[in-house]
């Protein structure tokens, strides 16, 4: 049990029966302001929603290569105004995302490449994926590459 070396206290948000008896004079409750932000979302991404054909994904293996989990991303508009290129934070674009998450962003979250801006920091490497496609006949690989995959975190 502690006990008040120099003084109690006593704060309030209805006199109790212990302050009427005393006849103490409480200080006044003072609660902090928090200013709540106005938009949140939080998005950790698969493979589904990535282009996994996307040229500069198969070109930029190298780079993809040094990357990892946890490094910050730039999603920024692609060249036809419609969708979300992946990029690193040199501006080199090493991915895009699938028509369906782009649309899926701008009709159920409002976040249109014609109108907003992902700030520094709000996208992320969750993972770095490896796509393989496989000739179901012959077992042949036809493709295989890695692809980066972003998570989305933004608190505004």
């Amino acid at each position: 049990m502690t006990r008040a070396k120099e003084k109690l206290i006593i704060t309030r948000t209805s006199d109790s029966q212990f302050v009427r008896e005393a006849e103490a004079t409480p200080y006044p409750m003072r609660l902090p302001t928090i200013d709540l932000p106005q938009f949140i979302y939080y998005a950790d991404m698969t493979p589904r929603d990535i282009n996994l054909g996307d040229l500069d994904t198969q070109n930029k293996q190298e780079i993809i290569k040094n990357l990892h989990e946890g490094d910050r991303l730039l999603l920024k508009v692609s060249n036809w105004g419609n969708s979300w290129d992946i990029r690193t934070t040199d501006n080199i674009k090493i991915g895009a995302l699938s028509r369906s998450k782009s649309q899926e962003l701008i009709q159920k979250k409002g976040i249109s490449p014609n109108s907003f801006v992902f700030k520094d920091g709000e996208t992320t490497i969750r993972g770095i994926y490896r796509h393989i496609q496989t000739d179901p006949v012959t077992g042949e690989i036809l493709q295989d590459w890695f692809v980066v995959i972003p998570q989305i975190r933004i608190c505004r």
